[in-house]
This record gives structure tokens, sequence and C-alpha cells, in this order.
């Protein structure tokens, strides 16, 4: 697929979201409270969960003192030294993808900086905001850099969605007049798809689902250009993933087995899919959740998150600990996340295969274990969960 080079104009988005999201700027008000929200969001349907007190949103699986010296043995060291070395990575030739989990990374070490400032006498200065920032806008410019080379549909679909999702977190003015522009340029050929009645174009012949990437670009092109026809598109996506759902008597007559893949009789909310497209649907119902409407498909997507966290093979799956983390349901599936992350610093773990082709294993595998510790540092070992030593 030619490409050309993504023009550059002055953007002015006009979307209220937009505008909030531009108003949660350091220092300001909006932005403390937008870290508060994404570091404790409350997981959806949990309200049969009591926060702990002092700690909002902090469900009682907590870690204990003993957890959390482990952690300061441990795990603090291993982050540290991953901190190091990711800051020496030769990003020039990293792939999009371990760009984006660097990113990733990063982000959730920059909600900590600003919510527990003390994070930085403890990791050191690499830690701090400020380097932090430094380091995410020199990836996020690379990734934008990406952009005006010629790539296929699909994978340009998906180095959008790296920086979009990497700029919804970390604003750079023009960075986003990149995005924005790469958005409008890929949705051209889809609208006129769409209008001669196809609810989508492929993008590949891929084992990937080329789909879920679209989906994921038009919830960004409402989110940030407030455009209903995006929205519509996005919908009618979603709309046939959810009607290709399994309900509960096909489950029942299929004896609860998909390969080697093996489920709750009872369960419902499943596709007869490999795991790994399944939870690409789920990435992008997430995601439309989280950035258009939280409530259209809420009570569809609980039972699928429910269905698939008992999936034998979720354990190595990657790709559901960032879905958890953007859904909030870090703490409601708290013991497949350990799970995860462990399997992750074992190098055990799962990633698409055609979405990892042009990545170096071995930094790729340094890139996620970054990622993963970020998160776990991040969310569940803050030292709001543990009690002051001198009360004992």
């Amino acid at each position: 697929m030619k490409h050309r080079n993504i023009r550059k104009p002055k953007v002015t988005p006009d979307s209220n979201t937009w505008q909030q999201h531009l108003a949660a700027t350091p220092g300001s008000n909006t932005w403390q409270q937008h870290l508060a929200a994404t570091t404790w969001q409350q997981p959806p349907g949990s309200n049969h969960l009591a926060a702990t007190p002092g700690c909002p949103f902090l469900q009682p699986y907590q870690m204990t003192m003993s957890n959390q010296k482990f952690f300061g043995t441990m795990f603090i060291s291993q982050f540290k030294s991953l901190l190091k070395s990711i800051g020496q990575l030769p990003l020039e030739t990293a792939c999009p993808l371990q760009l984006a989990y660097i990113c990733f990374g990063y982000r959730h070490l920059l909600s900590l900086s600003y919510t527990s400032p003390r994070i930085t006498s403890v990791l050191g200065e690499e830690a701090r905001a400020e380097a932090v920032i430094t380091q995410m806008h020199h990836i996020i410019d690379m990734l934008a850099a990406r952009l005006d080379q010629e790539m296929s549909a699909g994978d340009r679909a998906r180095a959008i969605v790296y920086l979009l999702q990497t700029l919804t977190f970390q604003y750079c003015p023009w960075h986003m007049e990149v995005a924005l522009n790469a958005m409008d340029e890929f949705l051209q050929p889809q609208e006129s798809s769409a209008a001669e009645g196809s609810a989508h174009m492929p993008l590949s012949s891929s084992a990937t689902d080329p789909s879920a990437d679209l989906c994921k670009i038009l919830c960004h092109h409402y989110y940030f250009r407030s455009d209903e026809n995006s929205r519509r598109q996005a919908e009618t996506i979603l709309d046939s993933w959810i009607s290709d759902l399994k309900t509960e008597n096909q489950q029942s007559s299929g004896a609860g087995k998909e390969g080697n893949r093996i489920f709750p009789q009872s369960a419902d909310g499943s596709w007869t899919l490999p795991l790994d497209q399944a939870l690409e649907r789920i990435d992008a119902l997430v995601m439309y959740s989280d950035m258009v409407d939280e409530q259209r498909y809420e009570k569809k997507l609980h039972r699928i998150l429910e269905h698939y966290a008992q999936d034998l093979q979720i354990s190595k799956k990657v790709r559901f600990l960032s879905i958890m983390s953007q859904a909030g349901g870090l703490y409601l599936y708290r013991k497949q996340m350990e799970q995860i992350i462990d399997h992750i610093l074992q190098g055990d773990f799962s990633l698409e295969a055609d979405i990892t082709s042009q990545c170096k294993e071995q930094d790729l595998l340094l890139t996620i274990r970054f990622y993963a510790l970020a998160l776990r540092l991040e969310h569940f070992d803050d030292a709001c969960t543990a009690q002051p030593e001198s009360g004992n």
C-alpha cells in the first residue's frame, strides 16, 4: 500500500471530550484527578466488593506486609535494572509493538511518579516525571515518523492505533496532528466502502481480525473528532461480533470444549474463534466502552470477560493484562493478572505471531517484562496497601 507523507496542518479538535483531555495538564487539579482516576479506577460491576478505607477503590485482595517486603527485596531491584536497560535499547530499530509497550510501561511509571513522588528515591532519577516524559516523547516521535513509511494496510492500522493509545495519555500537539491526519486518510476508503453497502474494508489476509484495529481507529476518531459516522461504523462492527456470541444453550450442547480449551459448561459469552482473535475483539470492545459509551455493551462485556478469564491459556496472554488495565478489572481478576505477570517474568508468554515478526525477540522480551512490572508497581504494590511498620 503506497502512502503519501502525512499532512501536518494546524488542527483544532472540537469535541468536548478533547477539551477535557487538554485540560488535564500537569500541575492542574484536573490532571491530579485524571491520574487518581487512572490509578484507582473501580472495576466495572464491582459494587459487591468493599473498598479499603484510606485507599479508594482498592479491593480487599491486598498485599500483606510480607509480600510488600518480598517485592522490596526482589521486584524493585529487578525493575530498576529493567528501567536502566530500557533506556539503553536501540529504539531506532525497534518494532512498533515494542515502542508501544515501552510507552505503556512509562505511562504506569509516570502515574506513580505523580501520585507517589517518593518513588524517585527508590528507583532513581530515571523515574522522575520529567525524565519519563522526555523518554515518552522520544518514543512517540518515532511512532509518528513510522507513518511516513510504506507498509501494508494492516500494519498501518496497528501503527495508527499504537500512536493514538500513547497520545490519549501523553499529549503532544505535533504528534496529535500526525495521528489525526493519519486517521482521516486511513478512514477515507473505509467511508467509501461503507457508502457502497459494506460494513468495513478488509485490511489484510493475516490470521488476526482486521476489523478489530479498524474499530479502534473509529473509536478514537469519534473521541477526538466527535464524528458520529465513525461511532455508527464502530457499533456496526461490534454489533456483528455480539450477534456471533454463543448463547448458553449452545454452550451446553457443546459440552464446554473448544479444541484444547475447556470452559464451565454453563458459561456464556464466547466466540467460536481462536483465543487470540477473541482477545482482539475484547480489546476493541473495552476501548469502545472506555472512549465512546460505557453502557451500550456493559452486560455483554462483563460476561465475556468473566468467560475468557477462566480460559486455561489466559495466564500466558499479555494482551489480557492490557485489556484488564484499560477495563479497570485488574483487582477483580487479580489472580489471573498475577499469573500473567509471573509467566512474563519467566519468559513464558504469548503474543500474536503476525505482529511480532518485525521485532527482535530479546528486546521485546525485555520490554514486556518492563511493562508488566511497571503495571504491578503502580496497581498492586503501592505504599497505600501497606501499614506503617511502627504500628506493628
